[in-house]
């Protein structure tokens, strides 16, 4: 079941089917790009001991949950 945010954009019930549609047919890229990501997310989510070093710390942390939170809801909605 895909999640109802695929289908926001859509107006007519033939879109939302056409676009149902591609997106399970999609299921091999989305899969694939959904396994960049989740090594995207590991990668940022292991914090390494030079990173406190980093002058404007506070921002880059900020900066880095940022894209970690990101991150997150994107491969929330490649699970199909």
């Amino acid at each position: 079941m895909i999640s109802s945010k695929w289908l926001q954009f859509c107006q007519t019930e033939e879109e939302r089917d056409s676009t149902r549609s591609i997106v399970q047919n999609s299921t091999l890229v989305l899969g694939i790009l959904q396994q960049i990501l989740e090594r995207q997310l590991e990668e940022l989510q292991s914090t390494k001991t030079d990173e406190y070093s980093i002058a404007n710390w506070p921002y880059y942390q900020a900066d880095k949950l940022g894209q970690i939170r990101q991150l997150k809801k994107v491969i929330d909605l490649l699970k199909l």
